[in-house]
């Protein structure tokens, strides 16, 4: 069981998704400092940017969920994706 499913009110699911926000921009600290240092090399600048692009989505994915969480549509969401999925 992960996290995720441990967290059943709209109060610890927006705790745990602001704390992770946090964690991910924390993350993208040194690899934007590679990407302003002009000393680096073009392959390391590469996969710094690689690194701050995925960064940078999962903390596009987690403002989603947020959202979702303060507009109380989790339910529905939910089922859609299941929807989706399962189809």
């Amino acid at each position: 069981m992960g996290i995720l499913d441990k967290l059943i009110e709209k109060k610890d699911m927006l705790a745990f998704i602001g704390i992770r926000i946090e964690q991910l921009e924390r993350n993208k600290t040194p690899f934007i400092t590679i990407l302003e240092n002009a000393e680096a090399t073009s392959k390391q600048k590469k996969k710094a940017q690689k690194a701050v692009f995925g960064l940078s989505g999962r903390v596009k994915e987690l403002e989603r969920l947020r959202m979702i969480v303060n507009e109380n549509r989790v339910k529905s969401e939910s089922k859609k994706m299941w929807i989706s999925v399962n189809k």
